[in-house]
């Protein structure tokens, strides 16, 4: 379970990016998370922030599913 949230919360980083760095030098420091506020608020470019919101979410729940099925073997074994 640790695993699985810090894992989803690490890919969910937005306002240390925003306050440091907005993006950081040449968007070295920008995440999907602040790419898709990015597109929607101050581009208004709701069409791409939706299709990167939804990447998002496949990839989180892609992810969730890897750890849940090589972690639920682990732990009925004794």
């Amino acid at each position: 379970l640790v695993v699985t949230m810090s894992s989803i919360s690490a890919l969910k980083v937005f306002a240390e990016i925003y306050v440091m760095t907005k993006g950081g030098p040449l968007n070295s420091t920008k995440t999907i998370v602040y790419y898709i506020s990015e597109r929607a608020f101050e581009n208004l470019d709701l069409s791409m922030a939706s299709a990167a919101s939804v990447v998002l979410l496949i990839i989180i729940l892609l992810f969730s599913i890897i750890n849940i099925t090589f972690f639920e073997n682990k732990r009925y074994k004794i």
